[in-house]
């Protein structure tokens, strides 16, 4: 028996339905989920604003991102900042809340500063920052907000050595990158091996809670130290990292992405938590 195609003939494949109703209760579930952290994140926000109530509240209670006195266009003065607040420092917290883990030291002694250097040079080779201890050893860092000039780092630290670590029992080598550098970072360090081992990374977010945990002890450094790393804070948080400000806690963690809720909650974790 022979057919022919036109039995074909005003066929019309069938429409299929369509629903978003899949993913509407995949987004609603993981919302709810979510809810529960933004909720105990709202719950810190708050204890941050009694805490710092001399200071205008939390720093992300404010918008950082017009303030004019740091140009946060140039990794100069990112840099300038960080040395001023490690130099100001009266009791090396900050920098050992910073430092302490990467470098193995764990006393406020091991980081009063003797003498802060800024851009200092040596045979071709410019450091950002070179700190001086009181211990006599000294940390070398490398300031980073973008910059894709790793590579240079290793030799950097080479040269600071022979400029300030002949007579030095103990040095460090520092980079500080933003969290998004890292893979640029390995890559670097997958072309020059003695860099990855020479050279500790820590990143914005770590600055960032260093500088949280020396403004919820008012008695440790003065008003005058506090103001300046509270407005530091606040611009590293909203403009390095992305982080949403607002004024009024609950709104404040309701409008975070996943992303921001993610970096807000290592930035509000208690000392010692990841």
């Amino acid at each position: 028996m022979s057919v022919h195609w036109s039995v074909f003939d005003g066929f019309r494949r069938p429409v299929k339905q369509r629903s978003w109703s899949g993913v509407t209760a995949w987004t609603s579930g993981i919302e709810a989920r979510l809810g529960t952290k933004r909720d105990a994140l709202a719950r810190l926000r708050r204890l941050r604003d009694d805490t710092l109530t001399d200071l205008g509240g939390d720093p992300s209670a404010r918008d950082w991102t017009s303030f004019r006195p740091l140009r946060r266009d140039r990794e100069e003065d990112w840099s300038d900042w960080l040395a001023q607040l490690i130099e100001d420092s009266t009791t090396g917290g900050f920098a050992l809340a910073l430092l302490g883990k990467i470098e193995h030291r764990s006393t406020h002694v091991d980081y009063i500063p003797e003498v802060v250097h800024r851009e200092d040079s040596h045979e071709g080779y410019r450091a950002d920052v070179v700190v001086e201890w009181r211990d006599a050893s000294y940390t070398h860092i490398e300031v980073k907000v973008g910059d894709p000039g790793l590579a240079k780092t290793l030799g950097t630290a080479k040269k600071m050595e022979m400029r300030f670590g002949s007579h030095r029992d103990r040095r460090s080598d520092v980079v500080l990158l933003l969290p998004e550098q890292h893979w640029a970072w390995n890559a670097a360090c997958s072309e020059q091996p003695e860099m990855h081992d020479r050279v500790a990374v820590v990143t914005w977010i770590d600055v960032a809670r260093a500088l949280r945990s020396v403004l919820d002890q008012k008695a440790e450094e003065s008003v005058q130290w506090r103001v300046w790393a509270h407005a530091y804070c606040g611009a590293v948080e909203q403009d390095l990292l992305k982080l949403r400000a607002g004024p009024r806690a609950e709104a404040w963690s309701r409008s975070l992405t996943l992303k921001g809720l993610e970096m807000a909650a290592k930035l509000f974790a208690s000392k010692g938590e990841n």
